[in-house]
């Protein structure tokens, strides 16, 4: 399923559609100032946070979590729209796989 971002003018009604980047895993926000969008992308097992320009243009990544498979539950710009913070976690898997050996 194609992801589509829409912006409704809510004075006149009319709106515009952005494509995300199509690994888009959440509703995105508005970054500061309004004139991008922010969204976690999930890739490698990992989320990040892209920014996208609200006019279309292409999205870049603005953190970097590596190889850990943390995944990102929140985030929120400061007031001033200098700072980032970012609630992680971190995903944790054992499997275990049993056998039925049969009656001995």
């Amino acid at each position: 399923t194609k992801a589509s971002v829409v912006f409704l003018d809510l004075e006149t009604g009319k709106s515009r559609l952005m494509d995300p980047d199509p690994r888009i895993s959440a509703t995105p926000q508005y970054a500061p100032g309004e004139k991008a969008v922010v969204y976690r992308i999930l890739e490698n097992g990992n989320h990040n946070l892209w920014e996208q320009p609200v006019d279309g243009g292409a999205g870049k990544k603005i953190t970097n979590f590596g190889t850990a498979y943390h995944f990102i539950e929140q985030f929120e710009f400061s007031k001033d729209g200098k700072s980032l913070g970012v609630t992680t976690g971190q995903r944790e898997s054992d499997v275990v796989l049993f056998k039925d050996e049969g009656e001995k």
